[in-house]
């Protein structure tokens, strides 16, 4: 049995910073939205994701993969953002087993309204205190965790569904690109394909033909469809005819 790879003093102090980070940015985020639009952080990345989804509607399946909440603590904050007005709950059309979830115009305007002060408590905690070159080294320091943590990019694909509050007024955009390896990177942009959008429904055969791009490569582009709530690539032989 190895021995216990004990934490360096540097690597302790890194890791002390970063426990304190994940402990208050939550709570300062949530502080500003419950006094400034009386929403928690859960509320307004629900509202957030419905506002980028197609017709402003999400499966409550898709959306608690999204927000990585179990199904009950889900249903409980969508039954509270109903009563408010702010989303509609009705049965899935294609699947009477389900549940969808639609943000209500009121829930949008809500969404709208709420979203300058949120964005400007990501500026105050997060942005601001770092200069540009810290910012680009603090993204790829997180991106290296984050293929430890999500090599499917899951979690990013969500929240990249709810980044209406992060910068930006709410609308539909192109979803970027899962974070893949140079070579597949590339080679994707090189075809065309310069959204997670555009491999939507796109043929497996056809990107297993681009140098780059393999199982890694399609294991990512498949979770981040998922997540997205995108049509699945298609898996069929070249020969057969699309449907």
């Amino acid at each position: 049995m190895n021995p216990p790879r004990w934490l360096t003093p540097d690597e302790r102090e890194t890791w002390l910073r970063l426990t304190a980070v994940l402990q208050l940015l939550p709570a300062a985020l949530d502080a500003q939205l419950h006094g400034d639009a009386d929403l928690t952080q859960f509320e307004y990345m629900v509202l957030a994701m419905l506002s980028e989804a197609d017709g402003r509607t999400l499966r409550m399946s898709d959306l608690a993969a999204h927000t990585t909440a179990t199904l009950p603590r889900l249903s409980r904050v969508v039954a509270g953002l109903e009563a408010a007005g702010y989303v509609r709950r009705t049965p899935c059309e294609a699947d009477r087993r389900a549940t969808n979830a639609t943000l209500t115009e009121s829930g949008y305007e809500k969404l709208a309204a709420a979203a300058p002060g949120h964005v400007g408590a990501v500026r105050r905690f997060v942005i601001d205190p770092l200069t540009p070159a810290q910012l680009q080294h603090l993204g790829s320091a997180l991106g290296s965790m984050l293929e430890a943590l999500d090599p499917d990019g899951r979690m990013l694909a969500g929240a990249r569904l709810a980044d209406a509050g992060h910068g930006r007024e709410p609308h539909d955009a192109a979803l970027p690109l899962p974070r893949l390896a140079a070579p597949a990177a590339r080679a994707l942009k090189g075809a065309g394909y310069t959204s997670l959008n555009d491999l939507a429904g796109a043929r497996t055969a056809t990107l297993l033909q681009l140098h780059g791009i393999g199982r890694s490569a399609l294991r990512a582009i498949r979770g981040a469809l998922e997540a997205a709530g995108l049509e699945p690539l298609d898996d069929r032989p070249l020969g057969d005819p699309p449907q």
